[in-house]
């Protein structure tokens, strides 16, 4: 899990297309049981009270940013920001994507 929003319940997940092709991801397994396994983790994860949703996203999601607001948005999660445009975003992107990079190079 990359996000975790405790007070709503949700958590969120950057999955790569890496994970499904790469042989250095995969070690050997076939990608279906690899997304068949994702899958098993969700209803895990949603099995525990804590847990109402998930949403996952792409890296390619987060560029522009508008469209990773666009898919939190469309879960359900609130906001009192406006969508991010091009105009308002040159600082906030850059410090976004730096964070993101950060975690998933962990």
């Amino acid at each position: 899990m990359d996000l975790w929003w405790a007070e709503l319940g949700h958590a969120g997940e950057c999955d790569g297309r890496a994970k499904y092709r790469d042989p250095n991801y995969l070690k050997g397994r076939d990608p279906v049981d690899v997304f068949r396994r994702e899958k098993e983790r969700d209803r895990a994860l949603l099995a525990l009270p804590d847990v109402r949703g998930i949403t996952h996203w792409d890296p390619a999601d987060l560029h522009p940013l508008g469209r990773f607001y666009d898919i939190l948005r469309g879960a359900g999660l609130p906001t009192n920001m406006p969508r991010p445009t091009a105009a308002t975003l040159d600082h906030t992107q850059s410090l976004l994507f730096r964070t993101a990079a950060a975690r998933l190079a962990r």
